[in-house]
């Protein structure tokens, strides 16, 4: 997961591409109202996460930084999304379902206890006899 500020600016970067190229952009810190060092840093964070190739990040003299994303990088929000949504599944409805099943093997098990105790029952008496 990434923190706030490395997701506004893959958001910003994402918003540069077109449709779903991998080509070459140029961000600049007048781009994201950041200095150019911290534009840096959190690219590098991009790329130390892998969004980011490694070998397509530099820095050229008018301080802008050069990139391009990864798969990851471009589908990100999309699969953070479906990540969410993977864990509430497993989160939420494995409960759910150890509660359901534990309610029906409760009722089942009221219904024939009568019956449970009558086998048990005569199970002894053939024992004891």
């Amino acid at each position: 997961m990434l923190d706030k500020q490395s997701e506004k600016i893959l958001k910003l970067i994402q918003s540069k591409y077109e449709g779903n190229t991998y080509a070459d952009i140029l961000i600049y810190p007048n781009d994201t109202g950041m200095h150019y060092s911290e534009l840096s840093t959190l690219c590098l964070n991009l790329l130390k996460h892998g969004y980011i190739c490694d070998t397509a990040l530099s820095y050229n003299q008018d301080e802008a930084v050069q990139l391009t994303l990864t798969h990851e990088g471009l589908h990100y929000f999309e699969l953070k999304h479906k990540g969410k949504r993977l864990l509430w599944l497993k989160s939420a409805w494995i409960p759910i379902i150890v509660t359901l099943v534990t309610n029906l093997l409760v009722a089942v098990l009221k219904w024939l206890s009568p019956q449970i105790l009558e086998w048990c029952t005569n199970f002894l008496e053939k024992i004891s006899s």
